[in-house]
């Protein structure tokens, strides 16, 4: 069975999942080394297939094409891991004390750092390649993705902010100091020296600072999304 969730925009921001979503020309296939819900077999391993054609993925974009040699998608992989027993022969998910199920463990590609895949911004960079000698693929993250992150860290001190105090705030100061006393690591208690505008309401924010070629600006807003403009 396969189950095509379509999410716009994380949870977190308001995003609600489009349950009805058909991604057309999508092809999977799985194998099995074994035998499927036989606790009694000698099952080995297994694997698992997935085609997704570009065209699937157009509606969402701006430029409505494939990936050109070089460019890259932000991509994870889960998969949920329930702790079992085997009752008469049959597999069934391990409970607590109380009679409740024990949380699932997340297999994950690419570490969110916490129990939740719906943080793209955290998912690995999958670069595009023809392959080809005479056009080889650099696959060095440009500078503005470090400069996105910047930004990122700012929006998770608003959001705390906003959940602590009821309201954002277009101090950088204020910011810092609220990642300071937050983040889980020294890493991202403090943001890069740039050249931030910071711009609130009582309902939302904007976040801004220069691309790395000065020509353009990157964008975030409180709904989570990033974009880069012309000045």
């Amino acid at each position: 069975m396969v189950w095509d969730l379509f999410l716009s925009e994380p949870y977190r921001d308001g995003g609600s999942g489009l349950n009805g979503y058909d991604m057309h020309g999508l092809r999977t296939a799985v194998h099995v080394d074994g035998s499927i819900n036989d606790p009694s077999a000698e099952n080995k391993g297994w694997s698992v297939e997935v085609v997704i054609p570009f065209a699937a993925l157009y509606e969402y974009q701006k430029e409505r094409r494939a990936p050109k040699n070089g460019e890259f998608y932000r991509m994870n992989f889960s998969r949920v891991q329930w702790k079992v027993d085997i009752k008469d022969n049959t597999y069934v998910k391990r409970t607590n004390e109380a009679g409740n199920v024990l949380p699932e463990d997340n297999w994950v590609w690419a570490p969110t750092g916490v129990i939740n895949i719906h943080y793209p911004e955290l998912w690995s960079f999958v670069f595009f390649s023809d392959d080809r000698g005479d056009a080889p693929c650099d696959i060095t993250i440009p500078e503005d993705e470090y400069r996105k992150w910047e930004l990122r860290k700012l929006y998770y001190a608003e959001n705390i902010l906003f959940e602590t105090t009821g309201s954002y705030s277009d101090s950088l100061t204020v910011l810092q100091e609220t990642l300071a006393a937050y983040a889980p690591n020294d890493f991202n208690k403090t943001v890069k020296a740039l050249d931030y505008t910071i711009e609130t309401t009582s309902h939302s924010y904007l976040i801004t600072c220069p691309s790395a070629d000065g020509a353009h600006l990157l964008l975030l807003s409180s709904n989570g999304k990033v974009e880069k403009v012309t000045r």
